[in-house]
């Protein structure tokens, strides 16, 4: 069994006054000949992932399984590109989605029904998704968000995605845009710091663990282009 990961577009946290430009991290895992993209990041992102795909010598078609970690629209609107792949979203994500809390405004209203048309696995409790690939329950940001969770060289990978948005996260060990109606936003990230050696945060760089801290390598970057 040979696993590996790739993170295409790296997260940022990035934000205005009113509102955010940040963009979610978007991870490639192989197993065996089996590629996962973990989210797909929406619109903005768009370019980058096309452009991560296609550095690795890849196309949209050449991805077996999107995996969606949660149904927020910076995580799941670049769907589209991916008519081939098995999409993967976890039932009670899937439930939420139909009554978000009243707070959360990033569930698109058309989701569901436009995930209906794709080649769609609702799944239940934590399978392995390919040989070594588990999934993680991991609620707080959303009562159904899922991580994803391998070895590679000794090393335990945890791709969190928006249980660990960022490094205030990760050090604080609490839950910011908690939408989980049983708060389990801080036992989540405890979960995940205990039982991983790097993480791949939603809107941040990598982080790996050094003795008892967590330390990442690189920045956040914002290239600005004006026209």
């Amino acid at each position: 069994m040979n696993i590996s990961y790739d993170i295409l577009v790296s997260g940022s946290s990035v934000a205005l006054e009113n509102g955010f430009i940040g963009w979610s991290s978007i991870v490639l895992v192989e197993v065996d000949g089996t590629r996962i993209l973990y989210d797909c990041g929406h619109h903005v992102t768009r370019p980058a992932l096309v452009a991560g795909l296609d550095a690795r010598n890849l196309e949209p078609g050449d991805i077996d399984i999107l995996f969606l970690s949660h149904l927020h629209f910076d995580h799941v609107l670049n769907f589209d590109l991916f008519p081939k792949a098995r999409i993967m979203v976890s039932e009670l994500e899937w439930a939420y989605a139909d009554n978000p809390h009243e707070k959360d405004i990033f569930v698109p209203g058309f989701i569901k029904k436009a995930l209906e048309l794709t080649n769609l696995d609702i799944f239940s409790g934590t399978p392995e998704i390919a040989p070594g690939i588990a999934t993680v329950f991991a609620p707080g940001h959303t009562p159904g968000l899922y991580s994803l969770a391998f070895e590679v060289n000794n090393q335990r990978i945890v791709i969190a995605g928006d249980a660990i948005k960022t490094a205030h996260e990760l050090y604080s060990g609490k839950a910011a845009m908690e939408f989980d109606p049983e708060m389990r936003g801080g036992a989540t990230i405890s979960n995940i710091r205990d039982n991983a050696d790097r993480i791949v945060p939603g809107h941040y760089p990598e982080f790996r663990k050094t003795g008892d801290k967590w330390i990442w390598d690189d920045p956040q970057p914002l290239p600005v282009v004006f026209r």
